[in-house]
């Protein structure tokens, strides 16, 4: 009885369907929220639901990305952005510009949104006026969600800008 039990198991094995072969495409996205899906950084699940809007995984990435947004934006809590980002300090004193290669605002039709970190929903820490030519770069660069950004001083507060709407 075993025995015949056991060819019935076998044979019962045999006969299930085989799982469907991923394609490379599938493959691949699969692989890619792998690699991200458990990422605190909200760029990286941006950069899966860049790449597969309409993905297989793209309810998750977007349920994930909104709690880490959340997280972020809590109120009280340390957003984690350098500490030079988010510094107050009195303005440099004398001619830098006439030192180093301080920027312009180009561009911009209002002022522009200082931000505590290089994203584009961070908290607003300072706003630079249109045609401002005072900037001073701080030597930092970013790259989030496709948005070039560069860590910069103006009037003792830094902050955040896109780099679009700056010029030497």
């Amino acid at each position: 009885m075993r025995g015949v039990l056991a060819v019935l198991v076998a044979v019962s094995v045999l006969a299930l369907p085989a799982a469907p072969a991923l394609s490379q495409a599938d493959s691949a996205e699969v692989t890619f929220w792998e690699s991200v899906r458990d990422s605190k950084d909200v760029d990286e699940i941006g950069a899966y639901l860049k790449a597969y809007p309409d993905g297989k995984f793209a309810p998750l990435a977007r349920i994930r990305l909104r709690a880490l947004q959340e997280i972020d934006e809590a109120p009280g809590k340390d957003k984690a952005a350098p500490a030079s980002s988010v510094t107050t300090s009195p303005p440099l004193v004398g001619n830098v510009c006439a030192k180093i290669r301080c920027l312009k605002v180009v561009g911009a039709d209002g002022p522009v949104a200082m931000q505590a970190r290089p994203r584009a929903w961070a908290e607003v820490v300072g706003r630079i006026p249109p045609g401002a030519q005072d900037v001073i770069p701080a030597g930092e660069r970013a790259t989030s969600a496709s948005i070039q950004w560069i860590l910069v001083e103006y009037n003792g507060v830094r902050g955040w800008v896109p780099e679009q709407f700056l010029t030497k």
